[in-house]
C-alpha cells in the first residue's frame, strides 16, 4: 500500500488509495474522514474518475 510520501509524489491511484486507508482505518492510519476527502479530491482534481466518485459518495460521511 502505499505511503503518505508515495501518495504526495506519484499517481492519482495512489492518492486515492490513502483516502480508502484514512476512511476505513487500515494499513496503519487511523479513521478520519476529513483526511480521506482531502486525498479523494487531491487525487480527483488531478483528472482521476474514481477518485471523484469516491469524493462525490463521501457526500454521505458527517465531516464535523
Amino acid at each position: 500500500m502505499p505511503s503518505l510520501v508515495h501518495a504526495r509524489t506519484l499517481s492519482p491511484k495512489a492518492e486515492t488509495a490513502m483516502g480508502d486507508n484514512y476512511h476505513n482505518g487500515k494499513n496503519g492510519v487511523k479513521q478520519d474522514y476529513k483526511k480521506a476527502v482531502y486525498w479523494y479530491r487531491h487525487a480527483a482534481a488531478q483528472g482521476y474518475a474514481a477518485a471523484a466518485k469516491k469524493d462525490i459518495e463521501s457526500g454521505n460521511i458527517k465531516l464535523s
